[in-house]
C-alpha cells in the first residue's frame, strides 16, 4: 500500500528477507549480506535473542538502525 501511494518520501519500499535457520553464526552472514550488498537502510530482527546478539555489535559499528521485536514475558 505504501509503495502503491508514493513510498516513503518518494522512495519505494524493498522489504527482503532472509533466512539464518536460528544460526548465529549465519545470522551474522546474512546481516553483513544485507548492510554491504544492498545498502540497507535498517535491520529488524525477531525477537530470537541469541541471533539478535550475535550481530547488534556489527549492526551498531555500521551505524545502521536496528529494530528487535520482543514479546512479552508469561506470567505465571
Amino acid at each position: 500500500m505504501i509503495n502503491q501511494q508514493g513510498g516513503v518520501n518518494g522512495r519505494k519500499i524493498n522489504y527482503i528477507s532472509l533466512d539464518d535457520a536460528y544460526s548465529p553464526p549465519k545470522t551474522v552472514e546474512q546481516i553483513r549480506r544485507l548492510i554491504e550488498a544492498t545498502r540497507c537502510c535498517f535491520s529488524s530482527i525477531r525477537w530470537a535473542r541469541a541471533t539478535n546478539m550475535a550481530v547488534v555489535k556489527y549492526i551498531n559499528q555500521k551505524k545502521v538502525p536496528h529494530l528487535s521485536s520482543a514479546r512479552a514475558p508469561r506470567l505465571q
